[in-house]
């Protein structure tokens, strides 16, 4: 960012405490306040609102090699892509639009511009640059599907003005919205564009799904413009050539549902009140705010070495201080929430103009891995659908076939009955158990790049599984069902286990698998036990050395004599 200036780049806002405060009466319906609420602002709002705040205020340069005009560069050129004939999106129309959209930037007009700060060579370096830069984010687009097998029925969706999440104002734009076959019937897939990199399953656990979330938000304003919500939503990151499927179970919605609703209430308590409250953590390095923020000072917070731009310092921010008690203005302006007549879905599907080729053309002699490749359940290729007419298999691809209700391999009761007329009850304790297994197995496989299909489930699962069955008998003396309680502990102790005990990946033989099983097995044990002897304590610790805790050198270091502490 270019900071070389008198004027404050913030005006209108001044620090109060640890609050950012509104002192001028229009900045907050001018600059702050949205009329609705979009993913990006929903996502702010769970993180430092005096960021957010700010960052309406401050000046945006368009650098056209920063992360964000790159990513959006990379997507309308892909989306360009979308909007032509089926048959005509290949990877020479990739390059080809890359080009001209380069020409314009690029362009004589632009160079006379900024001739006297830069010669005609250096500009043209520049160009060849970005165009390398856009196929380095945008060309393994390729690698995810065939552009040419896809039923694009829009890019770059607008949902502006619907109603979302119990009456939330929403607004947006979806990347592309194509039209899949699902159990013979058409319907919608989401698909969104990331030219950044995907998080793993353990920052998923810790962060929270934004990503994820955003398909689900997207997914229900398409129900409201179309009338019809989407079957399948997808994030696709371009730049490393993968994608992911996001769940769009009832149970994931209501939970995104909820919190686009807390997001859309948090927003306008702190724009009708005019104050947005600081809040520090891992990312205060990168906040244009850090170098004036008074709580990212008391937090010992400063500039992060890995960023690219320095953020402006506090004279260049000017932000005033102003005493805690200091009048501060919100929005004078009343909450509205439009509404949208949605159309008929199936006039919009009908109203598709793209189509997909007849035949299917490989883009090159290796096509792009399936990650269900080797299933035990074949699946069968069809232009532009989900599944061919008559087949069952499930739409995520796990080759589980759907079952009707009449072959409904589970029952549902009451939480502590394993079984219901001799099938899993899905309510119960057993249930919760033998299902998040396998979904351990899958996201630990994800993590290291192992392909996921039947026979790499089965194995991993079983393998979690042996570990658990066998501490769950040593502890119980023999005993075991997956309802006991016990078994929930256990279940998390082995987590800790493979966080601390990596699986071995690298492992040439089968012998390197069965090791790493035995001190698995060994120590998620020790976990437990460990755990039983801290009951077994009470309330009276004995204090002793630190001993254990110090450097292999420095451990023998004689200690104080062991003593008796309560513990409140």
């Amino acid at each position: 960012m270019n900071t070389a200036t008198a004027t404050p780049l913030i005006q209108g806002l001044a620090w109060s405490g640890e609050y950012l405060i509104a002192t001028d009466p229009d900045v907050v319906d001018k600059r702050i306040r949205r009329k609705a609420l979009s993913a990006s602002t929903g996502k702010s709002m769970k993180g430092c609102l005096a960021k957010y705040a700010a960052e309406k205020l401050l000046p945006r340069e368009k650098d056209p090699f920063s992360v964000s005009e790159l990513g959006t560069s990379t997507h309308a050129i892909i989306e360009d892509m979308y909007n032509m004939p089926a048959d005509d999106r290949t990877l020479d129309a990739f390059h080809a639009l890359k080009d001209s959209h380069a020409d314009i930037k690029w362009s004589a007009d632009e160079f006379a511009k900024v001739s006297d700060t830069i010669n005609l060579t250096d500009w043209e370096k520049t160009k060849l640059e970005w165009k390398g830069e856009i196929v380095r984010l945008g060309a393994r687009v390729f690698e995810i599907e065939d552009p040419r097998q896809q039923t694009t029925y829009k890019t770059e969706m607008s949902f502006e003005g619907v109603t979302i999440a119990g009456g939330v104002p929403a607004m947006g734009f979806i990347d592309r919205v194509d039209v899949i076959v699902v159990r013979e019937k058409d319907r919608f897939k989401i698909v969104d564009l990331k030219t950044g990199k995907m998080k793993s399953a353990f920052d998923l656990r810790r962060y929270g799904d934004d990503h994820g979330d955003q398909i689900r938000i997207y997914s229900d304003a398409v129900r409201e413009v179309t009338g019809e919500s989407a079957a399948v939503g997808e994030i696709h990151y371009t730049q490393f050539g993968t994608a992911r499927e996001i769940p769009l179970s009832e149970l994931m919605m209501d939970h995104t549902r909820k919190d686009f609703r807390a997001a859309w209430d948090i927003h306008n308590i702190v724009t009708d009140s005019g104050k947005f409250p600081t809040k520090t953590g891992p990312l205060c390095g990168w906040c244009p705010l850090v170098n004036a923020c008074p709580a990212a000072k008391a937090a010992g917070k400063s500039v992060s070495d890995k960023v690219k731009d320095v953020p402006p310092s506090a004279v260049q921010l000017g932000i005033p201080t102003v005493r805690t008690d200091a009048v501060h203005f919100g929005s004078k302006l009343p909450v509205t929430n439009p509404v949208v007549e949605p159309i008929a879905a199936s006039a919009a599907i009908a109203a598709i103009k793209s189509a997909p080729s007849t035949e299917f053309i490989p883009l090159s002699d290796t096509a792009p891995a399936d990650p269900f490749a080797g299933a035990d359940t074949a699946q069968t290729a069809s232009n532009s659908t989900a599944h061919v007419p008559d087949d069952k298999a499930d739409n995520n691809g796990t080759g589980t076939n759907i079952m009707s209700i009449a072959e409904s391999l589970f029952s549902e009761g009451k939480p502590w009955e394993a079984t219901i007329n001799g099938k899993l009850n899905g309510a119960s304790y057993a249930a919760i158990a033998v299902t998040s297994i396998p979904q351990m197995a899958g996201e630990l496989l994800i993590e290291a790049g192992r392909p996921l299909n039947n026979a790499t489930i089965d194995r991993l699962t079983d393998l979690l599984a042996e570990i658990i069955i066998t501490v769950q008998k040593d502890v119980r003396g023999g005993e075991f069902n997956w309802d006991d309680g016990i078994n929930t502990r256990i279940r998390g102790a082995l987590r800790t286990t493979i966080e601390t005990l990596p699986l071995p990946w690298d492992a040439t033989d089968e012998a390197g698998w069965v090791a790493w099983q035995s001190t698995a097995t060994k120590r998620t044990t020790i976990f437990i036990k460990k755990g039983l002897r801290l009951f077994n304590l009470g309330t009276t610790i004995e204090t002793s050395s630190f001993s254990s805790l110090l450097p292999t050198a420095v451990a023998s270091i004689a200690s104080p004599k062991p003593g008796v502490q309560k513990v409140a």
